[in-house]
């Protein structure tokens, strides 16, 4: 069975669901659509008792021929730019070719649409409209699509094509439009997160102030944690599943109270219809119409015009990642490095000096206990943990049974006093040099290999991140600049299997308390961070070689020295107050003594940059985190780790009906 299905939803007046099958950018071979009116492209024309239907003027009036298509907009909908982007061609409405006495032609092969306006989740809700297609038959006929498939082109060819397709489910709001009950248990077979659907004209119209309709945005809030909370118990129950949402409900708003940011002047009032609003009659040729249709975000009472179409597809593919959760871009994470990433391998090291398992370190963790980190709270493995979408991978040395289920999301080689040279460690008596790190990652991947098979494990590992953090250590203790001592570790996890690598410099640790103390001036530290830079050079040198030799490797590499400086040079930018001073030690500026149970601390720890003599605070790498996920070029090279992850994100989400769809198309 294909496990590859991404879940996005959208909605301006109703429910958009995407559901995206091993999806490559411009590489996916076809695209099949089910849903309701925002993805419909013609099929309700082919139903003759229908009352949801858009094929009249002045529908279509800014579509290429500019003549109503059955598309309920001014021009194109969500389907044709969904379409265009993954460079297909916009599936054909199904019953358009079911008409014909020859549907087994190639027209299946880049994909069908089986969306119908008025259609719902739940059987009945189509009534309203008389006739149009609920999503039950929809699926019968892409059963019956996948049974034609196999016979045209052969089982297995059959099965490849529609393993590797995207499959886009629309649906959810004419169900909430007819009353949506949460409580009901058939919403197992709903994929769709809804926007506030009382915002649209047809809402507003019966407000007397013309406000959004809060009851109906409180259904439509119903609904949505109702969904969310069937998909954290359905991933409780199906451990290998993994879904990613877009938040319609908060773009949506976001383009009702900031219009202007998006260029749009118009918010409340239809373009086509009559009356208040444009919203007592629909859109129909007695209608009148808007010249300026670009300023509108509906279209009609109900529908998005094709410019607000346009631009909630643009920004689903390119948009910010607080409206993508919880992403789930990479199967799992395994992370090299040393303390500004270590969440408690130390822990497990009985000789190390290197350690983090005592206050006040953790003060800020969730349970407010240390944990081996080296901060207050969390790491920046905990955030880039959560960019991704995954729970934080959990220290290598915490596993003690190695051959069990942990390493499916990944696992935490990195070590308090870590350095890329052996006999770095040895300042801190003990630690695991990243040589030992790979090692224990060959182990983790031969392992994999064990579990799930040499082809599964081969999948996971490449479509996994690699996140190596380190360098510092060597050179507070001095470092050689050869290439060849960085490029020996990332090649051997290359050989393990691994593809995507985030790769992040030293930052200006010239810059930390326990450097500004010793010297009389408390600035910083020119030669230590002169080393940085050199480093930081010799560093992106080595993985431009590395590119051109092995290319299929991807990588993102992050300047941290450019922006921890950017912190200190500009702290209030940032939220920050304190950049010399660490908030946890003894001394001028609480780096004579290191942060320890007798240490005092601050109490406006999101104020200060540092926490201890050398470590951010989780403030400081919280934002560090940010930049490195989705910083923009000046920052990361060649393109940061979202937009090295989002071309091949292949999250899976599944319920009983894509189950059913997918096992269909695959039995």
């Amino acid at each position: 069975m294909a496990s590859n299905v991404w879940l996005l939803s959208f909605l301006l007046c109703l429910s958009f669901v995407l559901s995206l099958t091993s999806l490559e950018a411009q590489m996916v071979p076809a695209m099949f659509v089910f849903g309701d009116s925002l993805v419909d492209v013609g099929n309700n024309n082919h139903l003759k008792l229908s009352l949801a239907k858009a094929d009249f003027p002045h529908n279509g009036i800014d579509f290429p021929n500019k003549k109503p298509t059955g598309r309920f907009t001014n021009g194109k909908n969500a389907a044709d730019f969904l379409a265009e982007k993954v460079g297909l061609p916009t599936p054909p409405p199904y019953l358009s070719l079911e008409s014909k006495s020859n549907k087994s032609n190639a027209s299946f092969l880049t994909g069908v649409s089986f969306a119908s306006g008025g259609a719902g989740i739940f059987d009945g809700t189509e009534k309203r409209y008389r006739q149009s297609i609920p999503l039950t038959k929809q699926v019968d006929y892409f059963s019956t699509v996948c049974e034609d498939l196999k016979q045209q082109q052969g089982i297995l060819s059959a099965q490849r094509l529609l393993s590797e397709s995207l499959i886009a489910v629309v649906i959810g709001s004419n169900d909430i439009f007819g009353y949506f009950d949460s409580s009901d248990q058939s919403k197992k077979n709903t994929h769709s997160r809804v926007g506030a659907i009382g915002c649209c004209p047809s809402q507003r119209d019966k407000n007397k102030t013309e406000e959004c309709n809060e009851e109906m945005n409180r259904l439509s809030v119903k609904y949505n944690e109702g969904l969310a909370a069937m998909l954290k118990e359905l991933k409780s129950e199906l451990k290998d599943i993994n879904y990613s949402y877009f938040n319609t409900y908060s773009v949506m708003l976001n383009f009702i109270q900031n219009p202007k940011a998006y260029g749009f002047a118009e918010v409340k009032a239809a373009c086509c219809g009559l009356g208040n609003l444009k919203a007592k009659v629909a859109c129909l040729p007695i209608s009148t119409y808007c010249s300026n249709r670009r300023d509108h975000i509906f279209w009609d009472l109900f529908h998005p015009t094709e410019a607000a179409h346009r631009f909630i597809i643009d920004n689903f593919f390119d948009g910010p990642p607080q409206y993508t959760f919880p992403l789930n871009m990479v199967p799992a994470m395994f992370v090299f490095g040393d303390s500004l990433v270590d969440v408690g391998n130390n822990n497990h090291l009985k000789l190390s000096l290197a350690k983090a398992d005592f206050p006040h370190n953790g003060i800020d963790f969730p349970n407010k206990k240390p944990t081996g980190r080296f901060t207050n709270g969390k790491n920046a493995a905990d955030f880039l943990a959560e960019k991704v979408g995954l729970p934080t991978s959990p220290p290598y040395l915490s596993l003690e049974s190695k051959n069990n289920n942990a390493f499916l999301t990944g696992v935490s080689f990195a070590s308090g006093g870590a350095g890329i040279f052996d006999g770095t460690e040895k300042r801190y008596r003990q630690s695991i040099p990243l040589t030992k790190q790979v090692d224990y990652f060959s182990t983790v991947s031969e392992d994999l290999k064990q579990q799930q098979g040499i082809l599964s494990a081969q999948r996971l590992l490449s479509e996994s991140l690699i996140a190596v953090v380190i360098g510092s250590n060597d050179i507070f203790g001095y470092f050689d600049s050869s290439n060849q001592s960085r490029r020996t570790p990332t090649a051997r996890i290359y050989n393990n299997g691994a593809r995507k690598f985030g790769i992040a410099g030293v930052g200006a640790i010239g810059c930390c308390p326990s450097q500004r103390d010793k010297n009389k001036t408390e600035e910083c530290n020119e030669e230590m961070n002169r080393l940085s830079v050199k480093y930081n050079e010799g560093l992106a040198a080595m993985l431009k070689e590395l590119k051109s030799e092995l290319k299929d490797i991807n990588y993102s590499y992050f300047n941290t020295y450019s922006v921890l400086l950017n912190f200190i040079q500009n702290p209030k930018a940032y939220g920050f107050a304190e950049v010399k001073a660490a908030c946890c030690g003894l001394g001028n500026l609480k780096a004579k003594v290191a942060c320890l149970p007798i240490s005092t601390y601050c109490s406006n720890r999101s104020d200060h940059v540092f926490w201890d003599l050398f470590h951010p605070t989780e403030a400081a790498h919280r934002l560090i985190s940010d930049s490195f996920f989705d910083g923009p070029p000046q920052y990361t090279f060649p393109l940061n780790v979202n937009a090295e992850l989002r071309p091949n994100v292949s999250p899976s989400l599944s319920g009983t009906l894509i189950q059913k769809l997918i096992a269909e198309s695959l039995s």
